[in-house]
């Protein structure tokens, strides 16, 4: 009798191992799921953007790092945007900040709460390599967005010799001079130390550094003066080449949307 029992324990025992093996080999048991990739954001970017405390969309243009860096600027009134995409997925959520103090064409330097700046959060979709659609909040605001991504521009790569040079007659917005439009005299000079001189209504200088050299993004720092005794630093922001095309002159694109009443951003050409 006490062999029976042992017989038919061992029996049970092995048929317990060979069902948990099953259930293994067959991805079954609880057994945890693959991890979650995430999308890159990284690109240059065209779209709008939808202002609801001015009820009105407005083009954009900008880049984004593969860090999720974005720095955007309203081709129409010259307001700068920055945004932050930290992505899970293929979705992102981040910083969101307007910087309207140099801007124009309606919207004449104050968002409808008659502040310079609005600060607020994003969350956005991602289909890499394509698009970024998503919405913003602040506490003064609510708006949505539209980009999509200039892969082939984007993925040009950097290089400092590529950019270095003279690009004028471009649009260009400052805090004391609100968004000039072509032919204002502006000078933008890229040297060959990754150095730049802006030179217009004021003058900032600063580095210009490669980020990747796999991607045509940059990074753009420096200082103004504007010719009153007084300079203004913390200016960071991102900036990127666009090579000449038929007609169509060498353009290098730069926004930094600081978080001060001071910024610089614009489109200089060849």
């Amino acid at each position: 009798m006490i062999s029976m029992n042992r017989t038919l324990c061992s029996s049970a025992s092995l048929f317990v191992v060979a069902f948990a093996a099953t259930l293994i080999s067959c991805g079954g048991g609880g057994g945890s799921s693959s991890p979650v990739s995430n999308v890159s954001p990284g690109g240059i970017y065209i779209g709008t953007i939808f202002l609801n405390g001015f009820q009105r969309t407005d083009p954009i243009i900008g880049v984004v790092t593969e860090a999720g860096d974005g720095k955007f600027l309203d081709t129409y009134n010259g307001a700068a945007y920055a945004m932050q995409f930290t992505v899970t997925g293929t979705s992102a959520a981040g910083m969101f900040m307007g910087n309207v103090s140099g801007s124009g064409n309606g919207i004449s330097g104050a968002f409808p709460n008659g502040t310079t700046i609005d600060s607020g959060t994003q969350q956005s979709s991602i289909v890499e390599g394509s698009s970024i659609e998503g919405t913003y909040a602040t506490p003064t605001d609510r708006g949505s967005f539209t980009l999509t991504n200039q892969l082939s521009l984007y993925r040009l790569g950097s290089s400092l010799s590529a950019i270095v040079g003279t690009y004028r007659n471009g649009t260009v917005s400052f805090k004391r001079s609100p968004y000039l439009g072509t032919n204002n005299g502006m000078s933008f000079d890229i040297r060959s130390d990754a150095s730049f001189v802006l030179t217009g209504p004021c003058v900032f200088a600063g580095p210009v550094s490669i980020i990747d050299v796999r991607y045509n993004a940059y990074t753009v720092a420096g200082s103004a003066n504007c010719g009153d005794g007084t300079v203004a630093g913390g200016f960071i922001g991102l900036g990127y080449y666009t090579p000449p095309s038929g007609p169509d002159p060498a353009k290098f694109t730069f926004i930094t949307p600081t978080g001060t009443v001071n910024y610089f951003a614009g489109v200089a050409s060849m």
